[in-house]
């Protein structure tokens, strides 16, 4: 039965394909010849997964008859078993098919077959060995195939998983518990997208207070994380081009009212203070979830700042999923604000996706104008780092304590500035043209070195980044204009 359904802005467009059979993902254009090979994997595994996830139903420049002879092609490799089904890419194709069709009314013998085969599918395929925001899009995924099919059985499975994931997952503090804006914003924009299904198709098995209730609460963090200016830190593996923005997303919310909750950043380990000048975000918070640290960095303390509502410090983010070097060095604690002993990371990252010995928060405290805290990431050095940051009327205050830094191991203090700030080193106080200054004490030397900021996948920019040497304590204020 077609859908109804108010609110199609909250589907991400992130595809794009054109009559040619040219697609770009990921910022990465492949053209294909007469026909689309399902299964190609020339940009590697991610690319074929948006590929297969079937986004671009929602480009408006591709013309209605192209779009439904790609979903009625892949319906009929699908069952022809050229096509491999995956949980996750069938979870997210699922939701588009469905909506896709409702919008349109397109339907064929091939697609109606192949829909229900992938509901089947995945129904018996849950992704229980990964877990986390896969098993939740999963769940997701059944719930929106439940109300389309009508189908009471499959609606009290997907319920319970849903309802179970969403205590699990969902922090108190309303952070989904990967601890990543971009994961945050894809399971949140999707929830609210099954709450419109189910209000407007007024369906009995899912309960809309509940749903209302998790989904003001995850607003509630997004709105306490984000910046003034609406935008967010690109921590645990988020970037651009892949979610819809958050301005979209509270304005759908508002249209449904739902009312953020009042959120005290807490569970999540991120703290936030601001004033007219800055807004500073500090990370405290240990690796989450512990079973499943996939998209955790090694970036302990890490504090990202924006000055003037303009992006100033920043996460780098990441511009790769691929297992090689620019993986590694992406999730490692020299790639991030806050300090290195040694040149070794925090947390041992390793592979794509993995995270061995981890470092563990062991002191904090924070008021509306300041946060401390300490981890023992080096501790098998006997060094325990402490940081405290400090928001005056026109300053920040950064203070780094390697307590018992005996062994006398080389420490430095990484800032990454926003590609669009240029600094300038003038006798040891840098100077920026976003009109901040930047003045140390306790460093041996200061460095400016070169860096790539991630703006996508597969999408980097020039900038720099600062590198302060020193030994015990070092002391950073940050001053504006």
């Amino acid at each position: 039965m077609p859908l109804r359904f108010t609110h199609p802005e909250l589907l991400a467009n992130t595809g794009k394909c054109n009559a040619n059979l040219s697609f770009t993902f990921l910022n990465r254009t492949h053209d294909f010849d007469t026909a689309v090979d399902w299964n190609f994997s020339g940009y590697g595994k991610l690319w074929n997964y948006n590929l297969q996830y079937f986004d671009f139903l929602f480009d408006a420049i591709l013309a209605e008859d192209i779009k439904n002879k790609l979903v009625n092609d892949f319906a009929v490799q699908l069952l022809d078993n050229k096509i491999k089904p995956e949980p996750y890419p069938v979870s997210l194709r699922l939701i588009n098919w469905v909506i896709y069709c409702s919008r349109t009314g397109f339907t064929s013998v091939s697609v109606d077959k192949a829909l229900k085969q992938q509901v089947c599918y995945l129904e018996n395929n849950l992704e229980f060995h990964i877990q986390a925001n896969h098993l939740l899009e999963n769940y997701l995924s059944l719930s929106v195939a439940a109300v389309y099919l009508q189908d009471e059985k499959l609606s009290k499975k997907a319920w319970q998983g849903l309802q179970q994931q969403l205590q699990e997952q969902v922090l108190k503090d309303g952070a989904h518990y990967e601890c990543s804006p971009m994961y945050h914003c894809i399971i949140l924009s999707r929830l609210l997208l099954l709450l419109d299904i189910v209000k407007n198709n007024k369906y009995r098995f899912f309960d809309i207070q509940y749903l209302s209730k998790a989904a003001a609460k995850m607003l509630g963090w997004l709105q306490a994380f984000s910046f003034k200016n609406g935008t967010w830190a690109f921590c645990n593996d988020a970037t651009d081009g892949i979610v819809i923005d958050n301005k979209t997303i509270f304005n759908a919310a508002a249209a449904m009212k739902i009312v953020p909750e009042k959120i005290i950043l807490e569970d999540s380990g991120y703290r936030r203070i601001s004033n007219e000048y800055f807004d500073v975000l500090f990370d405290a918070g240990d690796i989450m979830p512990s079973y499943q640290p996939g998209h955790a960095h090694s970036d302990m303390l890490q504090v990202v700042m924006n000055m003037n509502n303009q992006p100033f410090l920043v996460d780098r983010g990441i511009s790769t999923y691929e297992a090689n070097a620019l993986r590694l060095q992406e999730r490692s604690t020299t790639a991030h604000n806050t300090i290195v002993v040694d040149n070794k990371n925090q947390s041992v990252v390793w592979s794509s996706f993995r995270v061995g010995r981890r470092a563990k928060i062991t002191w904090l405290q924070a008021t509306e104008s300041f946060c401390s805290a300490s981890h023992n990431g080096y501790q098998q050095m006997g060094i325990i780092h402490q940081r405290t940051v400090t928001l005056h009327p026109r300053s920040v205050v950064i203070e780094d304590f390697l307590e018992s830094n005996k062994t006398g191991k080389a420490a430095e203090a990484h800032f990454h500035f926003h590609y669009t700030v240029q600094p300038v080193i003038n006798n040891n106080i840098i100077n920026t043209n976003a009109g901040a200054s930047i003045s140390f004490k306790g460093h041996e030397a200061i460095e400016l070195q070169p860096y790539q900021q991630a703006l996508g996948f597969n999408k980097s920019v020039d900038s720099y980044k600062l590198v302060v040497r020193f030994s015990h304590q070092l002391l950073t204020q940050f001053e504006a204009a």
